[in-house]
């Protein structure tokens, strides 16, 4: 990598992708919202007479609820926006880094999914993350597409802040058990990602061992009780995706398969082991607040 454009860096995974390029001494812009994907105007504006080595993009619609309603802005951010850059990269002559989901599977397989498998998506913000897929894998010329999934990190918006908070905070949580997957730390996932940069093709990256939610909220509550004083929680309910009303459909099953990727990047670990990690970052955040 000589000179990055990382779009998307501030976010959750944007910022981990920038420590990364930082430790390894690569010259990076980072843009976010300033810098709206889905205007080709603005984007060539930014882009202007610069020449970068490589494009990576962490910018996406991901709300998977709000999806389903605000349809136009979801296909906007994760189809028009990925052709946008695409584009940008051909003209530039860049090679472009995307990151996809696990959503793009349905989950009947019940086995880890290759990234050969079928895609069938069952919600729209999954059916528009695979028209991104399609637009990248079809059109740009120099590519990698990284497939990953249950992102968590330093951010109010995911799976593990919001548990840790309803540990702290309520009597008793509710948690699914028929969605199995993989927790992916975004620190192990840039990493992995910088590792797998010089590559062609779809790579399936996250951390090792699956899950249910349940079971990885059992697993921080377990934590908690050992490390965190005055935990108002006393108890997780294992519950039914049909115990909840969603608008949109979740995979039951949407573990992806590691061999292709263990085969280039350093091992990512079990999620246990990073969630540990981050977990006493959380709880040393708490107490200094």
């Amino acid at each position: 990598m000589e000179k990055v454009w990382l779009v998307g860096a501030f976010g959750m995974l944007g910022k981990a992708i920038g420590e990364v390029l930082k430790k390894n001494d690569i010259l990076f812009k980072a843009t976010g919202s300033d810098v709206d994907i889905t205007d080709i105007n603005i984007l060539n504006q930014f882009v202007g007479d610069e020449n970068f080595s490589h494009i990576i993009n962490t910018a996406a619609y991901t709300n998977v609820e709000k999806a389903e309603i605000d349809r136009e802005r979801a296909f906007d951010v994760n189809v028009n926006g990925i052709k946008n850059l695409v584009n940008i990269a051909n003209r530039m002559d860049s090679k472009i880094i995307h990151f996809s989901t696990d959503y793009v599977f349905d989950g009947e397989l019940l086995l880890p999914y290759l990234e050969d498998n079928l895609t069938n998506p069952i919600n729209y913000y999954g059916m528009t993350k695979l028209e991104g897929e399609k637009i990248l894998l079809s059109s740009a010329r120099n590519k990698i597409l990284i497939r990953t999934s249950w992102l968590f990190g330093f951010s109010d918006n995911n799976f593990v802040f919001k548990i840790f908070e309803k540990i702290l905070k309520e009597n008793e949580i509710n948690v699914v058990d028929d969605q199995r997957g993989r927790l992916t730390y975004c620190e192990d996932l840039a990493k992995g990602a910088f590792e797998l940069s010089a590559k062609e093709g779809i790579f399936h990256l996250a951390n090792d061992d699956e899950a249910s939610w349940y079971e990885i909220a059992c697993f921080i509550f377990s934590w908690m009780k050992k490390h965190v004083k005055n935990i108002k929680c006393k108890k997780v309910n294992k519950v039914s995706s049909n115990d909840f009303k969603t608008l949109a459909k979740r995979p039951k099953y949407s573990v992806l398969d590691l061999t292709k990727s263990k085969e280039i990047t350093s091992h990512l670990p079990s999620w246990r082991k990073s969630l540990i990690k981050h977990l006493e970052i959380l709880y040393a955040r708490t107490k200094t607040c």
